[in-house]
């Protein structure tokens, strides 16, 4: 007789060890499932938290230079205040003891730098007169009193006339200009007449290369109204670099990158003082898409073009993702 064992119940082939396996597999590849779950939860949580640090960080920064800039436009106000009063409504309480020296020159310009040197006047031959004699003696009594304060704010402070008079600390300007000079046709200038500025507040320039100072620069400038008519501009300017000085533009975790509503780029890590005079030699604009990867300046572009006042995102730099943070200044 032929027989045969039966197959046990606990044998490797048997039913209930193939459904322990299965158990197992099963119980495995829902452990493993829910560990990258977490590790994914925990990741998302870690990234939502670096980004409310950056959002902060950027708040500060932005409450920071807002209150800089709103300093600035103060002392900007009460200079141009000083000088309407002082100079144009009857108001002055200046004593000079002696005239201002002028020089007719073989330009057409006549110059005079202060006796202390700190300041100097410009002014076509063709629009002297004796209004204009008194406010070039008047304007140096004024500048020797107010320049030395106001240039520990900015670089430099002046007064322009629509007639093409300037009163500039330090002098390198009024001095160093061509007779044919015209400082009413700058962009600075026609910043704060009433046609671009009816409201008749102080105004920002846009950021440009000084040709005489050798900086790119901003300018503040206020206007000065004589009889409900423009008459000037009083005006500072400030160093970008100095500007910017005031916030902290990065360190290895964190990097600050600003650009105007034109693309053009204001302050960035790769943005050194060289690449600055080289730029502005060449007379070329300093645009963002020159110093960013187009994976940011897609989000650069997109922010200027939405105008959005603030934008939370992230982007691609050599194989890493970088989050970023944009907010509006006003």
């Amino acid at each position: 007789m032929v027989y045969r064992r039966p197959p046990s119940r606990f044998g490797v082939n048997s039913l209930s060890m193939k459904l322990s396996l299965l158990i197992s597999a099963i119980c495995l590849i829902a452990g493993i499932c829910a560990a990258a779950l977490m590790l994914k939860s925990e990741e998302k949580q870690l990234v939502f938290e670096e980004h409310e640090l950056l959002k902060h960080s950027s708040e500060r920064l932005s409450r920071q230079f807002n209150r800089l800039i709103k300093t600035k436009i103060n002392i900007a106000e009460q200079a141009n205040n000083v000088v309407s009063s002082q100079l144009l409504h009857n108001e002055s309480h200046l004593q000079s003891k002696r005239s201002a020296e002028l020089k007719f020159a073989l330009d057409g310009s006549i110059r005079s730098t202060s006796e202390d040197g700190l300041s100097a006047a410009f002014l076509p031959q063709d629009k002297y007169s004796e209004f204009y004699k008194q406010l070039i003696n008047d304007s140096e009594s004024l500048w020797k009193i107010v320049s030395p304060t106001l240039i520990q704010d900015f670089f430099n402070f002046y007064l322009v006339t629509k007639d093409n008079f300037i009163r500039i600390a330090p002098p390198n300007w009024a001095l160093n200009v061509p007779g044919d000079f015209d400082f009413t046709k700058g962009e600075t200038f026609n910043y704060a007449q009433a046609a671009t500025n009816p409201s008749r507040e102080a105004v920002w320039s846009k950021v440009y290369y000084d040709t005489i100072w050798h900086k790119w620069v901003v300018s503040v400038l206020v206007p000065i109204y004589l009889d409900n008519d423009f008459f000037g501009v009083t005006g500072s300017d400030i160093a970008l670099e100095t500007l910017l000085a005031q916030l902290p533009i990065g360190d290895r975790e964190q990097h600050l990158l600003v650009f105007d509503a034109k693309g053009q780029l204001l302050a960035h890590p790769d943005l050194d003082k060289t690449t600055l005079e080289q730029y502005g030699r060449e007379g070329k604009k300093l645009l963002t898409e020159d110093f960013v990867n187009p994976d940011l300046q897609k989000l650069v572009s997109e922010t200027i073009r939405l105008k959005l006042p603030e934008s939370a995102n992230s982007f691609v730099q050599d194989g890493e993702t970088h989050i970023i943070n944009i907010r509006k200044v006003e």
